[in-house]
């Protein structure tokens, strides 16, 4: 049985990679894991490799609109540590593979109704960098 927490996790994901392939990335791997570091999404589009962290919030009323302000956003859920081990997994994904790709780490923000309806995702392109700050690029 999957906990509940998980399977509004999966959801997310799901409604995250949905959404990268309607934008025209081509998703080349979910919860992939290298060592102990995983990446949610890892996707090309262009000259990117794109790692992606999902963080799926569930609103407790579909009219609750966090995405609309910097408060509360899902994104907050991206701590330094989490920062950290994406760019570790990035290292060790381009030193294993060497793809020709630019890497690049997005952060996707899903938020969903009571029922698990998705109310709205929101990209952050470029999210994470190598000084670990969590950068706004509103698209």
């Amino acid at each position: 049985m999957i906990l509940p927490i998980k399977r509004i996790g999966r959801t997310g994901e799901t409604a995250a990679a949905d959404r990268l392939a309607q934008q025209g990335y081509r998703i080349l791997e979910k919860n992939m894991r290298i060592g102990m570091k995983e990446a949610d999404i890892i996707c090309t589009r262009g000259e990117y490799l794109v790692f992606v962290e999902v963080k799926t919030h569930l609103c407790k009323d579909p009219e609750e609109r966090p995405w609309e302000s910097f408060v509360g956003r899902a994104s907050g859920m991206v701590d330094n540590a989490k920062k950290r081990n994406l760019l570790q997994a990035v290292n060790a994904y381009m030193k294993r593979y060497s793809p020709p790709y630019i890497p690049r780490i997005d952060v996707i923000e899903v938020y969903l109704a009571p029922d698990r309806r998705v109310l709205a995702i929101e990209q952050i392109e470029g999210a994470v960098t190598g000084n670990t700050k969590l950068r706004r690029k509103r698209r």
